[in-house]
């Protein structure tokens, strides 16, 4: 995701948002979404969010009572950064994941489907001057 702009300072705030869904095949998962800002192709900063994971329940015995799946995740990102002003800067906002991992190996998919799934996907990037 990236977004080209003329900027009048030399500060800009980035914000940043993105949310999707992780679908699953097994019990026992857990799974990562790393984001990472470059400003002009030099990283500036980033974050990580968990992109869901299995929650055990047990009984006082220690017996297993059942699983929680959590599916959904969301990510935010909000920083002042020093631009080059009066000429074209980039910001690019990248994502990855280490996929959807547990004892099983892997396991599903992390998903963010802005196009199609407008319900609960989305990303959006907003460069503004203070």
């Amino acid at each position: 995701m990236t977004d080209t702009f003329t900027p009048t300072k030399s500060t800009v705030i980035i914000s940043f948002s993105a949310a999707g869904d992780v679908t699953i095949n097994a019990p026992g998962y857990i799974a990562f979404v790393d984001f990472t800002v470059l400003v002009n192709g030099i990283t500036v900063g980033g974050t990580q969010t968990i992109g869901g994971s299995t929650i055990d329940y047990y009984d006082e015995f220690g017996d297993f009572l059942q699983s929680f799946e959590i599916t959904a995740w969301n990510a935010y990102f909000l920083m002042p950064v020093t631009v080059n002003p009066g000429v074209q800067n980039t910001v690019t906002i990248q994502w990855n994941t280490n996929g959807v991992s547990s004892s099983y190996a892997t396991v599903g998919t992390v998903q963010n489907q802005c196009a199609t799934s407008r319900a609960y996907s989305h990303r959006t990037i907003v460069v503004t001057q203070p």
